[in-house]
């Protein structure tokens, strides 16, 4: 009876709760990727990497970032000719700019999103406002810089 019961639980988990969870899950995700993919990033939104070998913007799909909320941001990349660069490898790093100690969180590698240059900063959240310092390494196939960004955040304001 205890193998039936065990047997029948597992079955239940592994096809029916998957089917409803990852349902919303893949909406969310879907909405999330969609917001990133219409947004336009202007020009004059780019930033000069160090030695001038790209142009990056770093934004959320939200308005704005806010404190204790998770959020995808994403790193647009482009050449110095403003096309799209696809295929790069990039490394980030972060920290509170008045305090060095406390680190920016982001839960998945940055990877790629689609084929306009957009790249993925997964489940960012961050528990303190102020100053935050984004430091990027980018290689798109060897070549190679780094640009430091910096971006506030605050508390959500209340209404």
């Amino acid at each position: 009876m205890k193998l039936f019961t065990s047997i029948s639980f597992i079955l239940f988990y592994l096809f029916l709760v998957p089917s409803s969870f990852g349902q919303s899950t893949f909406k969310h995700k879907n909405k999330v990727l969609q917001k990133a993919h219409d947004k336009k990033i202007k020009t004059h939104e780019f930033v000069k990497t160090d030695d001038n070998h790209f142009n990056v913007s770093i934004y959320t799909v939200d308005e704005k970032a806010v404190t204790g909320k998770t959020h995808h941001w994403f790193f647009k990349l482009a050449d110095e000719k403003e096309a799209p660069l696809n295929y790069a490898k990039i490394k980030l790093t972060g920290y509170l700019k008045a305090d060095p100690s406390i680190k920016f969180n982001y839960m998945n590698p940055v990877f790629p999103l689609c084929s306009e240059g957009k790249y993925i900063i997964g489940f960012v959240k961050v528990k303190q406002s102020g100053i935050w310092v984004l430091e990027a390494s980018v290689d798109n196939f060897g070549k190679k810089d780094m640009i430091t960004y910096e971006i506030e955040i605050k508390a959500p304001e209340l209404n």
